[in-house]
This record gives structure tokens, C-alpha cells and sequence, in this order.
């Protein structure tokens, strides 16, 4: 078993001085590669460090220590599911215990990996964690936003890489871009009554990007309903390739196994590879299998018939995103604004059609969906009024978003409610895994309206204009 590198919790610190303090991307572009003589971990550089921040101060402890476990237990055919030649797995997890945080540089063990179930776990404590614990103190010195950021500057210096995947785990109910909010947000803490804002995260990702010259190349949220184009649209600027889910999911969350056997497979560093890509691609596909009836190591629950119903992981790249998708849903909110003002009957007649179909959670609906949905609004309310050059207008602004959108997908997978119900199929329209919040009513639209409009998708698309056309007396 490879010997592990202890890294003492002052020297650390140290580390931290020394990114803010030098050119952290110079010093990584000149550092050697790591290999059997160098046993100083600052001093060489991996193909991949993957930074996994576990808010866990709420009752997914027990789901905690099982993606722990199953990140620790012993190779399986010689594929680690931890730490390795090619990768650095460290996981920063905020307990249940009065904010008990500690840092994990997580390493293969000895016992054999069996799958388990809740009841292995639900009174246990960190005693189970068998891989070193790097560093310990008090969840409640600080905010989350602090912590994070501390935790990704520990981990980009102590674990110098070509790659970072960083993964935000917790509770997640989409936007939030106020503390007075009383919905959104992602990594509730139970300790603090509180959760993460998303401009609180996108700066966390920011501050790493400035103090390491890079962007981070994938980052992950494994919670429930964040991957919105209002939460892409403020991360993208400092993250490569984004992945998540755009509807509730299972406590189980994500297959981390499955996903370090990946990293740690030399054939994703191919030479000519993108690995960054390769492995945008992949998540979602492992998500859905890792719940596969037949061979899925998280289809053991008893959750599991749900949990492949509703399923949804989608993977987007930024820079299309951002140079793509962004303009066209701009272009998009204009030509909606005009179609919706020039008739009250029409705007009435949407706000009740949208009230009748089917919805994600959190009001929030696919935006191929919706786009579907649009499309068949349009051909019927021509039947009401004739054709006209602003229904034209906005078909021809539905095509060009919808094709900037599924450009912009590296990869998507669906439960079956989404392949066979009636209610999310939409004239042959295939989801998009990317959801955005639909307001249902006037009262919604105002209810959360100033929430929404600090965000970066509103600022830079009006797309709060066409709604409140819609909902107007």
C-alpha cells in the first residue's frame, strides 16, 4: 500500500502565506511530478487534486460517512477509489457535533468495500474514517463562505496539481442570492441556521482562480436542485466545466467510488486529452448507473424506484455557456417581452397553462422544457389570434436558444419520468438538465423577485423584464 504523506496542520497554515503571497501558478508550472522518491507532497504535482467540501452539520452525517467509506475501502481489481499516483483526494467535513470540521487526505484501507446500508452509519461518528485526519478545529469560528474559501487555498497549496474537480456536498434548494432569502442556497448548517449564498460561493471559486492562476476545471455540486442557469451563470466565470442536478436527488448523492476509479485510470490523462472534458462528460453517465437496478453499488435503497424516476445530471461547459447561451437567452427575453405585451389574454392564458404542467422542485422548470412548452403555446394561441410576426419572432428565438443550450451540454442523463411521463414530454423535446426559476404567479414573481435580480443572469439577461410583463394587472 503506498505510504502516506502526513502533512501537520501548522505547516498548512504556512502554506497559505505562501500562496497569497507568491506567484502560486508559477510555482505549480515548475514543480516535478510526483513519483516513488519524492515524499515532500508540496514539492511535486499530481494530474489531479480533488477538494470535496461536506457540509454535514444537518442529518446527512451518516451519508458523510458513507461516501467516506466508500472512498476508503480497499482497491478493487488494483483501481483505488482514494488517493493514488495520479490523484489527491481531501475531503473537509463539518460534523454534526457542535461544528466539529475536519480535513481528510483520504487513502486506501485495507476492508474489503461491501455495499451497506443507512443503518451501518446512522449512529456512528468519525471514528469510522480510517484515512489521516490532516488538520481539526471548530466549525462555528467562522461562516461557511470562510471556511470554504480556507479550505480551497489549503488544498490547492498542500496538493499541487494540473487538475482540481471541486465538489460542494450538502443540502441545495437552488438560488439564493440574499441572507434574508427564505428559500435557496446550497450546504445548510443546522449549528448556524444558515446556508451558503450562491455569490457567496462564486467568490470562494473566484479567490481560488486569482490565487492560483487557474480556473477550477470541474466543479461538482452534489446536492438537490442546483444546476439553474441562474447558479451556472454566476460560477462559469471561474470554473472550466459545471455539473449537477437540476432536480431533488438522493441523500446517497453522487458515486465518488465510481468517480475515483475514473481519475485514477491512466487512460483519462491520454496523451492529446482533455481530461478536464472527458471527465465533465462521464459524471452524469456514472450518477445514473451507480443506481442501476442490476449492477448500481447505491441501488441497494429502498429509495432506489424514486430515486431512478426523477434522476437528472447534466455536465455544461462554461465558456459556451457564457459566449453562447447567455446572448441568446438575452435575445430571448426581449422577443418575450414583446409577444406577452401586446396581449393581456394571451399573458393570462400562459400563466394558466404553465400552472397545469408539470414542474421540477423549487419552481423551477427545464429549459428545454420550457422552451417546449413556449413553442406549443405559440401554435395554439395563432389558432386564437392568427399567426403573427411577433409569434415568428419568438419561434425563431426558442430554436437559436434551445441549439445554444444543448451545445453547451457535454452530457445528460434522466430517470425515466422524463423519458415516459406525459407531463415532462413535450412534443418530442428532450430536457436539457438545466432548470431555471418560473415564477407561477404575481405574488411568486414578487415574492423572490429582488432575490433573483442581484444575480448575474438577471443583470446581464433583463430576464426579470419578460416576467414582469407576464405577471402584470
Amino acid at each position: 500500500m503506498k505510504r502516506s504523506i502526513f502533512i501537520p496542520f501548522a505547516l498548512l497554515i504556512a502554506t497559505v502565506v505562501t500562496l497569497v503571497t507568491t506567484d502560486a501558478a508559477a510555482r505549480a508550472a515548475n514543480l516535478p511530478r510526483c513519483g516513488t522518491k519524492i515524499t515532500d507532497r508540496f514539492a511535486c504535482k499530481k494530474d489531479w487534486t480533488v477538494l470535496v467540501y461536506m457540509e454535514a452539520d444537518n442529518d446527512l452525517f451518516p451519508y458523510a460517512l458513507w461516501d467516506l467509506y466508500e472512498m476508503e475501502a480497499a482497491p478493487k481489481t488494483g483501481r483505488l477509489a482514494a488517493s493514488s499516483a495520479r490523484s489527491d483526494l481531501v475531503v473537509e467535513v463539518n460534523g454534526r457535533d457542535q461544528g466539529d470540521l475536519r480535513l481528510f487526505h483520504v487513502e486506501a484501507q485495507q476492508t474489503p468495500f461491501k455495499k451497506k446500508t443507512f443503518e451501518d452509519f446512522a449512529s456512528a461518528g468519525f471514528e469510522l474514517v480510517k484515512s489521516p485526519m490532516v488538520a481539526r478545529y471548530s466549525g462555528t469560528d467562522s461562516s461557511t463562505e470562510r471556511r470554504l474559501t480556507r479550505f480551497l487555498k489549503l488544498g490547492a497549496a498542500a496538493y499541487p496539481a494540473d487538475h482540481y474537480l471541486v465538489v460542494m456536498w450538502g443540502h441545495g434548494e437552488g438560488w439564493r442570492g440574499r441572507k434574508k432569502s427564505d428559500f435557496g442556497g446550497i450546504g445548510y448548517s443546522e449549528t448556524r441556521n444558515s446556508w451558503l449564498r450562491i455569490p457567496a460561493l462564486a467568490k470562494a471559486l473566484r479567490v481560488f482562480k486569482k490565487e492560483t492562476g487557474q480556473a477550477i476545471d470541474l466543479y461538482y455540486a452534489d446536492a438537490c436542485l442546483m444546476q439553474t442557469a441562474e447558479v451556472l451563470t454566476e460560477l462559469a466565470p471561474n470554473v472550466k466545466y459545471l455539473a449537477g442536478t437540476s432536480q431533488i436527488q438522493d441523500y446517497q448523492g453522487y458515486p465518488y467510488r465510481t468517480l475515483m476509479y475514473a481519475i485514477n485510470t491512466p487512460a483519462l490523462g491520454a496523451p492529446k486529452r482533455d481530461q478536464a472534458r472527458s471527465l465533465a462528460r462521464l459524471m452524469p453517465k456514472l450518477f445514473k448507473l451507480s443506481y442501476n437496478a442490476t449492477n448500481g453499488y447505491q441501488s441497494n435503497q429502498a429509495s432506489n424506484e424514486s430515486t431512478t424516476r426523477y434522476l437528472t445530471s447534466s455536465s455544461v461547459a462554461s465558456e459556451q455557456w457564457l459566449s453562447e447561451v447567455i446572448p441568446s437567452l438575452t435575445k430571448l427575453s426581449g422577443s418575450l417581452g414583446r409577444y406577452f405585451a401586446d396581449d393581456p389574454v394571451r399573458r393570462a392564458n400562459f400563466t394558466a397553462a404553465i400552472a397545469a404542467v408539470a414542474m421540477l422542485e423549487g419552481q423551477t422548470q427545464d429549459l428545454n422544457l420550457l422552451f417546449g412548452q413556449l413553442r406549443l403555446f405559440i401554435g395554439l394561441d395563432a389558432q386564437r389570434t392568427g399567426p403573427s410576426s411577433l409569434g415568428n419572432e419568438l419561434l425563431t428565438d426558442l430554436e437559436s436558444a434551445m441549439q445554444s443550450v444543448n451545445r453547451s451540454t457535454l452530457a445528460a442523463n434522466f430517470g425515466t419520468l422524463y423519458e415516459f411521463d406525459p407531463d415532462f414530454v413535450t412534443a418530442g423535446v428532450k430536457p436539457s438538465g438545466v432548470s431555471i426559476w418560473l415564477p407561477l404567479s404575481k405574488a411568486d414573481f414578487k415574492k423572490r423577485r429582488k432575490d433573483f435580480e442581484i444575480s448575474r443572469f438577471y443583470r446581464r439577461t433583463g430576464w426579470s423584464l419578460w416576467l414582469d410583463t407576464l405577471h402584470q394587472d
